[in-house]
């Protein structure tokens, strides 16, 4: 096997003794699968250092906190049911569920369930190592492609930070699983391979529905084997029929609960009919754009290009608008014309190319532009953009010529150094690409842990005034009354558990459980000051009893107000 780092020798022997000494540190890491793992992890310490301390946001106290919750008081012939019935908004994800119910059952923070989700990603890269070795028989390769995947921060952030989105990482990994198996059905045509596929492939597409993409990932595998001759019509057919097992079971599954077989896509298309039908192709131009510079480990965040747009159209001269127009138009031509450079050149020194991982990236990456229009869910594309990337570089530092060699370096240079990039910036630039800022993050959860110690007590009734000069608190936004709501329940849920509320809201569905908690129990009020709050507490006393009273300051110092005091 050719070695990982080939030296050339007429870069001298300080260049030889160098690829040397890395070459043997790679042999010695890919002795054992363990050591690959163990590998993995450490380079995604600064990962979990970094961002361990992002805390609860937004939906994380419903569709975390409050399954939790629910599953609690419950009676045991609930318990199935709070998973099974589909979310509100047409998800039918009973996995998502279980899995939140799993990491909650062993500790409620923030933190834990942030640490375990980095786990399941940590996973991701080692099962791509093993999928990627079982198909190229090349060790090297597999390893530089789990290194590239795990470092790749930019797709898939989203998802590693914000607790509640899990689901899009979590289902790679079953996703991954589910391909593994059916490598491993390939070459031992066993049913066992094939039923394990078809159970992964259902536990994925039960968590999130972007886990839909490895039907079209196990199809592309499937009948590239084929065409290898690994496979027979035959066993292509119960590779298929498996897979049709996994998604007759989601279906009957969801119309069971729903009346709809694919409950989401239905709800989706009735309502953003009109809106898919007005998209322009500048949206989609700019999803492609965006998605191709976080493969490549680029934080660009997609409202920048607005902005940037938009500045120049408010500060540049009428007359220069033709001129920037051929300067965007030639820009556009010269990437163009690098990109066919790219693809030339990597059908040139890759035999023969990865078809399975080449073809699986493309359809992916056109699946999440143009069917799902989101780029913030594509953490699958990442697994096969590592592949193609790893094999090229590999490829190029193998040839023959210098020239190749030069550009091989190039370009594994460039990946190692734009993830270092974004560790050394304390993964701020990354979590632009997930649209919020880390320290949003972590105020947002303060502001409500704040109001809620205030408050000191479980409360099925609240009004939050909010000074008009605050900030931090929207008093219009109907989503920071949820949170202050769903957040009390889960701080004084031993008071939550006894009370009357708690007896009622055991029989009610997960849904109905969420709405009577979040938009019943706070009322926020925006008001001048501490003194309207209070002329509106006498103005409405008799209705305020047993009412939690909170005013909210302009600095958002929260203090409670005594109805008995005025």
């Amino acid at each position: 096997m050719a070695a990982f780092w080939e030296a050339d020798v007429c870069c001298g022997k300080q260049t030889l003794e160098v690829g040397i000494i890395a070459n043997n540190f790679v042999g010695l890491l890919m002795r054992k699968k363990v050591h690959i793992l163990i590998f993995l992890i450490l380079i995604s310490i600064p990962l979990i250092v970094l961002t361990f301390d992002t805390g609860n946001w937004s939906d994380d106290y419903q569709l975390i906190h409050l399954t939790k919750i629910k599953q609690a008081i419950s009676p045991h012939s609930g318990v199935v049911f709070d998973l099974l019935l589909p979310r509100t908004d047409g998800h039918f994800i009973p996995v998502y569920y279980l899995i939140n119910i799993l990491i909650m059952s062993f500790g409620s923070s923030s933190q834990w369930f942030h640490f375990v989700v980095i786990l399941f990603y940590i996973g991701n890269g080692f099962l791509l190592y093993l999928i990627v070795k079982r198909v190229f028989n090349d060790s090297r390769v597999a390893f530089l492609s789990s290194i590239l995947f795990s470092v790749n921060y930019c797709v898939g952030f989203k998802a590693l930070t914000w607790n509640c989105f899990h689901s899009h990482a979590t289902n790679v990994f079953t996703g991954l699983l589910s391909v593994y198996f059916v490598l491993q059905f390939i070459e031992n045509k066993k049913v066992r391979s094939l039923f394990l596929m078809s159970i992964f492939l259902l536990l994925t597409i039960l968590n999130i529905e972007s886990g839909f993409v490895f039907f079209v990932v196990l199809f592309v595998f499937a009948t590239c084997a084929f065409f290898r001759k690994q496979l027979k019509v035959c066993t292509l057919s119960f590779v298929f029929f498996a897979m049709a097992a996994a998604l007759i079971v989601f279906s009957m599954g969801a119309y069971w609960f729903t009346g709809s077989f694919m409950p989401l896509a239905s709800e989706r298309f009735a309502s953003d009919a009109k809106e898919i039908s007005q998209r322009s192709p500048a949206r989609y131009a700019k999803h492609t754009v965006t998605l191709a510079l976080r493969l490549a480990n680029i934080p660009f965040y997609s409202n920048r290009w607005s902005k940037i747009v938009g500045v120049v159209r408010n500060n540049m001269p009428r007359q220069l608008g033709v001129h920037l127009r051929m300067v965007v138009f030639i820009g556009f031509i010269l990437l163009f014309v690098f990109f066919i450079f790219i693809a030339y050149l990597y059908f040139m020194v890759v035999h023969p190319p990865p078809y399975e991982f080449l073809i699986s990236f493309m359809l992916l990456f056109l699946t999440f532009i143009f069917v799902f229009d989101r780029i913030d869910i594509a953490n699958s594309v990442v697994i096969f953009s590592s592949v193609i990337i790893a094999d090229f570089v590999l490829s190029l530092l193998r040839f023959s010529g210098r020239f190749y060699r030069k550009i091989g370096w190039g370009i594994l240079t460039f990946f190692v150094v734009m993830p270092l990039i974004i560790i050394l910036n304390g993964f701020n630039i990354a979590y632009a690409t997930a649209y919020i800022s880390k320290q949003a993050k972590k105020s947002e959860e303060i502001r409500i842990n704040a109001i809620n110690h205030s408050i000191g007590h479980y409360s099925d009734k609240t009004i939050i005034f909010v000074n008009l000069d605050n900030k931090y608190i929207d008093a219009n936004n109907q989503r920071s009354t949820v949170d202050f709501a769903a957040d009390n329940v889960r701080m004084y849920f031993d008071e939550f558990a006894r009370s009357e509320s708690a007896k009622q809201y055991a029989l009610l569905s997960y849904n109905e459980f969420v709405e009577k908690i979040c938009l019943g129990h706070m009322k926020t009020i925006q008001v001048l000051s501490k003194k309207d709050a209070q002329k509106y507490i006498r103005n409405n006393r008799k209705q305020l009893v047993k009412t939690a009273l909170i005013y909210v300051d302009e600095n958002n110092v929260s203090m409670p107000i005594s109805l008995g005091s005025l």
